[in-house]
């Protein structure tokens, strides 16, 4: 009878034990896979990152261009304003008027 009743519980033993080790073994292979998905994730979220700071930044290339170009445009059209202003301040009215520099130097001239 003891023999019997250690036998029923070595076997019972045996068997809770090959329930934990199953229960252990699904556990780990499930958070293998758990691990492996979210590192799956990690790898995606940083491409669409990546691209996403490319875009940006091909953005932003083309907003300075298009401000460099806009400048130049602009200040084209400013150089050409001056040009026909200082054409018509650069005439002198009377051919007696002289600037600074050349009544300084030439003042015997006169």
């Amino acid at each position: 009878m003891v023999k019997n009743l250690l036998e029923k519980e070595i076997k019972e033993e045996t068997v809770t034990e090959d329930h934990n080790t199953k229960q252990k073994d699904y556990l780990v292979e499930e958070l293998r896979d758990r691990v492996q998905s979210q590192q799956d994730q990690i790898v995606k979220l940083t491409r669409l990152l990546d691209q996403s700071q490319q875009l940006q930044l091909m953005a932003e290339n083309k907003i300075k261009q298009l401000e460099n170009k806009t400048s130049d445009e602009q200040a084209e059209n400013d150089s050409s304003e001056v040009g026909t202003q200082s054409n018509n301040v650069d005439t002198p009215r009377d051919n007696t008027e002289r600037g600074f520099w050349s009544r300084l130097f030439n003042s015997k001239s006169r």
